[in-house]
This record gives C-alpha cells, sequence and structure tokens, in this order.
C-alpha cells in the first residue's frame, strides 16, 4: 500500500477522495480523538494524543494533495455528423454532511491554547455560522477578541453568549411565567446599562442541609490546606506543624505522613490526576511528592520569602506558585525548571488559580488586586480591583464562567467571565461577620462554599447570590473548603486543628 492509500486509510477514506471529504474526516476524527475527552484515564489520554498527531499528519499530507487523474479510454469517433456533446453540470461527488459545529468550536479551542488567535476566531465564527445559537462559540470568540484587543467585538460575544442561556433557561422552565418572558426580551430590546444586571433569574435551587458526619484528628497545629482527588480515592491536608496527612476515607485516619518541610506549610495542590502533590509554605520552598509512594521527587528552591498558594495547570506541565515575595512563578513540572517570575504585585501575592481550559491565571494579593494572566505566555490580560481589601483567596468555576474571591473584609465577590472586559463584579455576598480564608465551587458550578475566621462555614447560590446554609462546628479560623467531586460531601479545615466532613441529608 502506498503511503498516501495509507494517509486516506487512516482518515477512513478511500484513495483520491476530495479534499472537502479530506477536511470533513478529519475534523469529525479529530474531535472523537481528543485528548480532552479522557482526562479521567491517562492511559487512554495517551492514546488519544498519538492518534491525534497521526491525524494531524495525514490531514497535513492530504489536504492540497492532488491525486493523479486515471487514464480515460478515447470516445469513438463517429462517422456522421453530431452536435458536439454538452458539457455535463453533474455534481461532483463530493460528502453533503454538514461540517460539525463542534468540530470547529474543538479546533477553535485548541488555537486559542497554542495562542493561534486569528486561526481561533475563524473557527469560532465558522461555529457560529453553523449554529447562530452556539453560546459556547460566542463565549469563547468573546474572550479571543479581547485577547486580540477587539474591546467592543468581546463585550458584543458575551452579551450575545448570556442572552442565548438565558433565552435556554427561559425554554427550559416550563413554570415561567409569560411576564418573566416580557422582561426577559424587554432587557434585551434596550442597550444594555450594566453587564452585572440580570434580565431573568430562574428559581433557586433547593438549599441542600449538611451535617456533620466526621472529625478528623491527627495534625497538632492549624491545618492550612486540604485536598482531594478527582476519583474520591486520595485526601490530602497540610498543617503548620510541617507535616502532609493522607487519609483513609473510610477509616477517617492518616495512613503515612510526608515530612520534608523544615517549617509550617501553608498550601498544598493535587495534580489533575491525583499522582502528583505540591506543597509549599514557610520555608520558601516548593516539593512535590509522588502521592502513591510518599516519594519527595523534587524540590524548586527560588522564592525569597513564603510560599503561599499552588496550582496545576489542566494539561500536567506547569505549576503555578505565588509567594510573599510579591511574584508569580511558573515551573514546568518534568524538568523542575522556572519557565517564568511575574513581578505585577506589589505586595505579597496571596493566592493563584488556574481556569479550568488552562487559558488563564489568576492571582489575588495584599495590594488590593485580582491579575489575569494568559498561562502560555504569561502576559497581563487584566487588572480587577474590587475586593476593596487584601485579595486572600480565589476560586474558578469548573465551568470556567464564573469565578470568586474573597478577603479580609468578610465580603465575598462573584465575578462572571465578562469581568475581563468590564472589570466589574456580578455581585456582593455579604454574611461573614469577619475575613473569608477560602472559596470552593460545587462540581456543578451551582453552590459556592466560603469558610471565615468567623468560625462559619457558608453555601452560597451561585446564580441568584442568596444564602443556602450556614454550617457550625468549628472552634478556630475555617481555613479551607473543597467539595469532593461527585458533590456529595464537602471538606473543611481549621485553626482548631481539625478535619470535618460534612454530607447533604
Amino acid at each position: 500500500m502506498s503511503e498516501m492509500n495509507q494517509y486516506y486509510e487512516l482518515l477512513g477514506l478511500k484513495p483520491g477522495a476530495s479534499q472537502a471529504e479530506v477536511k470533513q474526516a478529519y475534523r469529525e476524527l479529530a474531535k472523537v480523538w481528543h485528548p480532552d475527552r479522557h482526562t479521567q484515564d491517562a492511559h487512554k489520554q495517551r492514546q488519544a494524543e498519538e492518534k491525534l498527531k497521526q491525524l494531524n499528519e495525514a490531514y497535513q499530507r492530504l489536504k492540497d494533495y492532488q491525486p493523479p487523474a486515471a487514464a480515460r479510454p478515447a470516445p469513438p469517433r463517429s462517422t456522421t455528423s453530431s452536435p458536439p456533446p454538452k458539457p455535463s453540470h453533474s455534481k461532483p461527488n463530493i460528502s453533503s454532511r454538514p461540517a460539525s459545529a463542534d468540530s470547529y468550536y474543538y479546533r477553535g479551542s485548541e488555537n486559542a491554547k497554542a495562542g493561534r488567535y486569528k486561526e481561533a476566531l475563524e473557527d469560532f465564527s465558522t461555529a457560529i455560522r453553523i449554529n447562530p445559537n452556539y453560546a459556547e462559540a460566542y463565549r469563547y470568540r468573546g474572550f479571543v477578541h479581547s485577547m486580540l484587543g477587539f474591546e467592543l467585538g468581546a463585550d458584543a460575544d458575551l452579551k450575545k453568549a448570556k442572552q442565548l442561556e438565558l433565552e435556554q433557561q427561559v425554554r427550559s422552565t416550563p413554570s415561567a411565567t409569560n411576564q418573566r418572558r416580557e422582561t426577559f426580551e424587554q432587557q434585551y430590546s434596550r442597550p444594555q446599562t450594566s453587564s452585572a444586571s440580570s434580565p431573568f433569574t430562574p428559581p433557586p435551587p433547593p438549599s441542600p442541609a449538611w451535617y456533620c458526619t466526621q472529625t478528623l484528628t491527627g495534625h497538632t497545629n492549624v491545618v492550612s490546606a486540604i485536598a482531594i482527588s478527582r476519583d474520591g480515592k486520595t485526601f490530602v491536608s497540610a498543617s503548620w506543624d510541617g507535616s502532609i496527612q493522607l487519609w483513609n476515607r473510610r477509616t477517617g485516619r492518616p495512613f503515612y505522613a510526608l515530612t520534608g518541610h523544615a517549617a509550617a506549610i501553608w498550601t498544598i495542590a493535587l495534580s489533575p490526576e491525583g499522582q502528583l502533590l505540591a506543597s509549599g509554605g514557610a520555608d520558601n520552598t516548593i516539593k512535590l511528592w509522588h502521592v502513591r509512594t510518599g516519594d519527595l521527587l523534587r524540590t524548586l528552591s527560588g522564592h525569597s520569602a513564603g510560599v503561599t498558594s499552588l496550582a496545576f495547570s489542566p494539561d500536567k506541565q506547569t505549576l503555578i506558585s505565588g509567594s510573599r515575595d510579591g511574584t508569580v512563578r511558573f515551573w514546568h513540572l518534568n524538568s523542575g525548571e522556572l519557565i517564568r517570575t511575574l513581578h505585577g504585585h506589589a505586595t505579597p501575592v496571596l493566592t493563584v488559580a488556574i481556569s479550568p481550559d488552562g487559558l488563564t491565571v489568576m492571582s489575588g494579593s495584599e495590594d488590593q488586586t485580582i491579575k489575569l494572566y494568559q498561562l502560555r505566555t504569561g502576559e497581563l490580560l487584566k487588572t480587577l480591583i474590587g475586593q476593596h481589601s487584601p485579595v486572600s483567596t480565589i476560586a474558578i468555576s469548573p465551568n470556567s464562567r464564573y469565578f470568586a474571591t474573597g478577603g479580609s473584609n468578610s465580603e465575598i465577590k462573584l465575578w462572571a467571565d465578562s469581568a475581563i472586559v468590564t472589570g466589574n463584579p456580578t455581585r456582593s455576598l455579604t454574611g461573614h461577620h469577619s475575613a473569608v480564608h477560602t472559596v470552593a465551587f460545587s462540581p456543578d458550578s451551582s453552590w459556592l462554599a466560603s469558610g471565615s475566621q468567623d468560625q462559619t462555614i457558608k453555601l452560597w447560590d451561585v446564580q441568584t447570590g442568596a444564602l443556602g446554609a450556614t454550617l457550625t462546628g468549628h472552634t478556630g479560623d475555617v481555613t479551607a473548603v473543597t467539595f469532593s467531586y461527585d458533590g456529595q460531601s464537602l471538606w473543611s479545615s481549621s485553626c482548631d486543628r481539625t478535619i470535618k466532613v460534612w454530607q447533604q441529608r
């Protein structure tokens, strides 16, 4: 079999297929074999990455390839006079299947992640032409517009995405009254005066009732940070006592401890697949551990003050750290090398976060600002001022549509993704009586949990901002909260040296 025929076979085509068929087959297969579809299985993800490389090679070789025309026998010469044959107007044999809007959307997301914004803009625009109601494509195109500096286009796309989502909510809510529909239509028939306004608010989901099922003890000082793996099998805590505990969820007891830091540990983070653990603290170092074996793999040095916050990129290539030295640092996970250092904040950095789509990094500081950077290049995209106090915690919703910040003034600010254009928070959540140390979104992005110096945990409805529940039981500051990935349990840590497990009734 010839090399070119092998490429056709890889795309599921017969040799000599048209370029339109080649493009269509490639787009559909690229969607099927996209590595992001297999994030829960590392083996399948590696297979998908290899398969996608092969598909890319086949497409690059075939997209401009012109197969040689087959030899055709000459028509028999007529002995009688006859008019010349009319040219054929039959359509060429090209697949009539419509191109998928999803295929253009996924290709656009790949181009955006790689920094190819002009190509991404074209892909998202094509997806929208195929499906004019594709809210996600409008949302992502708005982000790309902003990256290119086209703020009017960004604002228009984000508003359109919000409009389409609200229309879908209206259609999917049979109990919505005609008055609500009229309000919705009136809101979008006149110019927007505030990006934070909401023309239609769906009925809030019922408030969950939570109760404490376990209290875990084992640390001898403040429990400063907690993390849980996506499969729910690994739960990790860190403490000012300088130790990291890995817990048996069934028995509620630690099964081994990691030691190596020379001072209090302030922050930990688990990699997306749960195999790597990063820890940082008052000794100015970051340590990388293998979770299953407990082996210390590497110590990262470079910060000149304590490491306050850590975050893994979704592709498991980069670790982001924030420090009291005022810098945000990007580290290459495989080599441990420092990629870049950002000096955007004037005072200690207290928190960092990476968006689930792997595009942006956020940092919060004692200088009362939140900075948004591009993960791939470290470019500063936006500086937000809205917390009006030192920003001690940031969380980004799993669907990347919201992020929340908390600080020493007891307020929580909820921001929509359009904040990259508007610079304004969507709403303020008030209810805590002192500093907010931690915030976390539920896996379905519908609830926000917060922990405070006032020793309480509060749950907020993201859509409405309503307070859904207040959990009490800790006798010290609540230092960290996190949901399990099935959303059925909530974990909290405290200055009272305990960890509590909460479940819905």
